[in-house]
């Protein structure tokens, strides 16, 4: 993620697969994370919002460790029940099964409703018969 896909509204996104152009607006948690990211950089004019120590937007196999080490850490300091295999494709599926909305297909970015209920792992409750 670059900087300059920070907004005052949220972060834009444009998605690699569909081209669908949205902006994801803040909320609290995802500007603390974003503010966090920031906040750790040791030079503060990178183009990234992730990068590594010379600014370069880090190779795939070290976003997987850093991954690995988060998960790990969140592991040690999780308290109940845990998932620990789960991937950035998860979280994604996670995001849209939480989603309270109406309209999964714009939160989520994707072009039809039925791409949206593919992603969302949520198991429906439904009535019984009397």
């Amino acid at each position: 993620m670059e900087r300059n896909q920070l907004r005052k509204e949220g972060i834009y996104i444009e998605q690699g697969k569909t081209g669908a152009k949205q902006i994801k607006e803040w909320n609290p948690r995802l500007k603390a994370a974003v503010d966090l990211a920031l906040s750790v950089q040791e030079v503060m004019n990178f183009r990234y919002v992730f990068c590594d120590k010379s600014g370069n937007h880090p190779a795939q196999g070290t976003l997987r460790n850093w991954y690995g080490k988060a998960r790990d850490q969140a592991k040690l300091n999780h308290v109940g029940a845990w998932l620990p295999n789960f991937t950035f494709h998860d979280i994604k599926a996670k995001s849209i099964s939480d989603f309270d909305g109406d309209n999964k297909k714009n939160f989520s970015g994707h072009k039809t409703e039925e791409q949206a209920q593919n992603y969302d792992r949520k198991v429906k409750v439904t009535p019984t018969l009397e």
